[in-house]
């Protein structure tokens, strides 16, 4: 009974090894836990908030969710690289009327941009839909000065 008892202890132990091992790093030697926002530059908001409200006019549901709108418009998926993460923050409240949206992607199958970074902030206005009050944007590179930090450059 004894040798049963350790030989499951040591297998869960392998396991949870394994497992541990499996999530380190999304590439080798690549690690996006400590990559530091050094610069961004601030997109315009002016078409994307025109395509939001003709949107409204439509009557399509998609500009009443700014995840939505954030997929939407942007194109964003996890489709691309094999790391992606978006949070998303709400003000305070039961109905909030702003929000921000925070999306990070790496390891694109590119020989210049390894990665990506954006920040969304939006305002629900009176039709129910939400507006950008805010676009920001930042790219990592494979080579040059942004290897290491997310910066307002594009990469060469």
């Amino acid at each position: 009974m004894r040798k049963l008892i350790l030989s499951l202890w040591i297998c869960c132990l392998f396991v949870f090894i394994l497992n541990a091992c499996a999530y380190s790093n999304i590439q080798k030697g690549e690690n996006v836990s400590i990559l530091i926002l050094e610069s961004y530059r601030n997109e315009s908001i002016s078409p994307f908030n025109s395509t939001i409200e003709e949107a409204l006019i439509r009557g399509e549901n998609w500009p009443g969710d700014p995840v939505l709108i954030v997929m939407n418009l942007f194109k964003v998926t996890d489709l691309e690289t094999p790391y992606m993460s978006m949070t998303k923050e709400n003000d305070p409240g039961e109905n909030p009327n702003r929000t921000t949206i925070t999306v990070f992607r790496d390891g694109f199958l590119d020989d210049s941009v390894r990665g990506d970074w954006h920040y969304f902030e939006l305002r629900k206005m009176n039709d129910q839909g939400w507006r950008f009050t805010e676009i920001r944007r930042a790219f990592l590179c494979r080579r040059g000065i942004q290897t290491e930090k997310l910066g307002k450059e594009l990469c060469p």
